[in-house]
């Protein structure tokens, strides 16, 4: 129900290190559900976890 009342939120955000590319998501509360929610929400946004891989020499 939208009523026009202001509400505080903390952002979540997650930053790819070599693209910058960022996701940022409002969240009502700093719990750990909202914490794995938005760590979640990043994933499917990035379409999935980057692949490590290894280097031999």
């Amino acid at each position: 129900m939208e009523t026009g009342k202001s509400v505080k939120v903390y952002l979540f955000v997650a930053t790819l290190p070599y693209s910058q590319y960022s996701y940022v998501e409002p969240c009502r509360y700093m719990k750990m559900d909202s914490f794995i929610r938005a760590h979640v929400h990043t994933y499917q946004y990035f379409g999935g976890v980057a692949h490590a891989s290894s280097v031999t020499t």
